[in-house]
């Protein structure tokens, strides 16, 4: 995800300069009258400044605008199409004393933009989302972080948002622990199964699918009971161990009975993991096809790095015996998942599965 920064002024491009030197995959661009006062990697431009944002809108999925806004808003405002299709976008003035999130600012990330850019230079963010306002967390964000965002429930998104930003109480089930999520719930009321049978249909329960290990005929009450709406990560890691020569209908038996036990869906699952010595496993690589998942394997000093370094990934003498480390399923998805497990090593018609996720980086998680 890269970012640009747009400039005009000698006094900009100095300030870009010092920005560029804080992020990742970041380019400035400057007309090329200015290109006798830097001695930086710049790209300089001699085309018309709306070419520039043109072709700048179509290769960044952020930009930074260190010039005045309404400049920035004439020249971006034919382009703009969809919150899930924009940019994020920021403006900051020459003196980088205030930055502005002005377009995609929970979708799009210009509202963690405007707070990087904050911590790294000390400039004064200026966001105007109302959850943000309210110190509130909001439910887009929560879905675009778990992979789950679609666009065709934005109406629940706007509602749900609106009754956190009004302080109307809104609550949030999860079947995974969310201090794996690293999610802002700020204004959300955590609640358990239990809890939600004491709602009504005035009432938002959100849930966040995982591993449910819960009563199923609860469950079915609360979804009927409480206008229930559920976010089903779609950015879960399958770590699987097997036989040599497991039969492709053997794990998709496997699966197909994991993800019934735990009310799953295959289409949650972004990645598959194992150990190198299944790297030309059939039956895996057929799973693996039939999903659409990439599949990842690692060798034996990895996996045990991964083992050494928890005490909670089950052990097996077995299974050292077979593939020299002890734990395969787990420690696979283990280590893709950076010890986010939500479901440890299950075995199922004599196939090894354990599930993990993938969250979406934050700065403390640095």
């Amino acid at each position: 995800m890269s970012t640009g920064i747009l400039v005009l002024t000698n006094k900009a491009l100095a300030n870009a300069i010092k920005i560029e030197s804080l992020l990742e995959d970041a380019t400035i661009y400057a007309p090329s009258k200015l290109k006798a006062d830097s001695e930086f990697k710049v790209d300089f431009y001699d085309e018309k400044f709306s070419s520039i944002v043109d072709k700048a809108y179509k290769l960044h999925s952020k930009l930074i605008f260190i010039m005045a806004t309404g400049i920035v808003v004439r020249s971006v405002a034919h382009m703009i199409k969809d919150k899930t299709l924009d940019p994020a976008i920021v403006v900051m003035d020459e003196e980088v004393k205030f930055c502005i999130s002005l377009l995609g600012g929970h979708i799009a990330g210009a509202n963690q933009l405007a707070n990087q850019l904050a911590d790294l230079i000390g400039c004064i963010p200026v966001i105007t989302t109302a959850t943000d306002v309210n110190n509130k967390g909001a439910l887009d964000i929560m879905a675009h972080e778990l992979g789950a965002y679609d666009n065709s429930q934005r109406d629940i998104y706007k509602a749900i948002n609106y009754n956190l930003a009004t302080g109307k109480k809104v609550y949030l089930l999860s079947d995974i622990d969310l201090n794996l999520l690293n999610l802002d719930i700020r204004g959300f009321e955590i609640i358990t199964l239990q809890d939600a049978l004491d709602l009504d249909k005035d009432e938002y329960v959100i849930h966040i699918r995982g591993a449910f290990h819960g009563d199923k005929a609860i469950l079915k009450i609360v979804q009927e009971n409480t206008s229930y709406y559920e976010i089903k990560p779609q950015n879960l890691v399958l770590g699987i161990g097997c036989r040599r020569n497991t039969s492709y209908e053997k794990i998709q038996e496997g699966l197909n009975a994991l993800c019934d036990k735990y009310l799953l869906e295959e289409s949650q699952i972004k990645t598959i993991a194992s150990i190198e010595l299944k790297k030309n496993e059939s039956g895996i690589i057929e799973l693996a096809s039939k999903l659409s998942a990439p599949f990842i394997t690692y060798d034996t000093a990895t996996l045990d790095k991964a083992i050494s370094s928890t005490d909670t990934i089950e052990a097996s003498d077995f299974v050292k015996s077979i593939a020299g480390v002890s734990s395969v399923a787990e420690a696979s998805a283990y280590k893709l998942s950076k010890g986010k497990i939500i479901l440890p090593k299950q075995i199922i018609n004599g196939v090894t599965f354990s599930l993990g996720i993938i969250t979406k980086y934050r700065k403390e998680e640095a």
